[in-house]
């Protein structure tokens, strides 16, 4: 597969960082890229988060007065 024995131990771990063109490579090795399609039909958790919609993360920080505070008080 012209991987490194970390990532061939990482990929079968499922490790979430490793690229999607190495899972297609092993997959290939293995005479397996077909079920590729099958898993990515039955993708029910993606589903379900698509469902439900969350918001994204606020990430942009506000002036005082726009998170609701008034600032320091002088007097």
């Amino acid at each position: 597969m012209d991987i490194s024995r970390d990532t061939l131990n990482r990929l079968e771990k499922g490790d979430g960082t490793i690229a999607l063109g190495t899972y297609m490579r092993a997959l290939h090795v293995l005479g397996l890229e077909k079920d590729f399609d099958i898993v990515a039909r039955d993708d029910e958790l993606s589903r379900k988060l698509q469902e439900l919609n969350l918001p994204q993360p606020h990430t942009s920080r506000g002036t005082d007065q726009e998170r609701g505070g008034g600032g320091a008080s002088h007097g």
